[in-house]
């Protein structure tokens, strides 16, 4: 009945996506206790000044040298309209952050309820990604048992789906590495404290999420699985509505105009 999860490759396979759903998990609880390093000396003392986390291969909100004289735009938080922080109509204390605002009513409407627009609050987003991955990943498993599928041959399934599975974690490592350096929680649920911009995310704004589709991909054909490839893409249409978008709101919300022009740079996915 179960004699195909006998084969030592598969049984490696399938272990492979929950060993990395734990790091995931580990990460993001420890990402809200981890502190960062200071530089020490005066040059972490102005830094502590200036609001900012003197962190390598990272935006930072508000960074400017003393002889920068470009104007520093930051986002209203209410109407989203790009504001001068030096011209500013009105500004707001909030959560240990200001809040610049265009005009006085959008000032007013962001005091009455300022959690709506407190960028401190997160993307809003429920459900971890990895879990939408194994769901489907368990959903093909079950598909491919009561209607079997196979799309490949043993000797390419075994090629191709082995270099699929290390191209993502030669993915994913250097992205967790970035989180514990940044100290920034990898829980996409909860806020970001950093916007990392080097490494993978050179290349994509989201390489986390480019190595679980290519994991998914990668145990489907060594399973000779075709249904968990055809699942592959309702997750990634799925992810990009109702987890990338929310989250990258929530970091242009919370990273302003180094956010933007992050993302004018870099692709969404590849």
């Amino acid at each position: 009945m179960f004699g195909f999860l006998l084969q030592w490759p598969t049984l490696l396979t399938l272990a492979m996506f929950p060993v990395l759903v734990s790091m995931y998990v580990r990460l993001a609880r420890a990402g809200q206790h981890v502190m960062l390093r200071g530089f020490g000396g005066e040059y972490a003392k102005c830094c502590s000044h200036a609001g900012l986390h003197p962190v390598a291969g990272r935006f930072e909100p508000g960074g400017r040298s003393d002889g920068d004289t470009e104007e520093t735009i930051t986002k209203d938080p209410v109407c989203g309209m790009s504001v001068d922080e030096k011209k500013a109509a009105a500004t707001v204390e909030h959560g240990g952050r200001t809040y610049y605002f265009c005009s006085p009513h959008c000032k007013a409407t962001f005091e009455k309820a300022p959690e709506k627009y407190d960028a401190s609050a997160g993307s809003g987003i429920r459900v971890p990604p990895p879990v939408l991955y194994l769901a489907a990943l368990a959903i093909g498993v079950a598909l491919h048992y009561a209607w079997p599928l196979s799309v490949l041959g043993r000797s390419s399934r075994y090629l191709i789906g082995s270099v699929l599975v290390i191209v993502s974690i030669s993915i994913m490592q250097p992205v967790l590495r970035r989180f514990r350096r940044a100290a920034t929680p990898f829980d996409v649920r909860k806020p970001a404290s950093a916007l990392i911009a080097d490494g993978p995310y050179r290349f994509s704004r989201h390489p986390a999420y480019v190595s679980l589709t290519l994991l998914s991909l990668g145990i489907g054909v060594l399973l000779d699985n075709g249904w968990i490839l055809i699942l592959v893409v309702p997750v990634v249409l799925a992810m990009d509505l109702w987890v990338v978008r929310r989250e990258e709101r929530h970091l242009e919300a919370k990273f302003g105009e180094q956010y933007r022009r992050y993302k004018a740079s870099v692709r969404r996915w590849l």
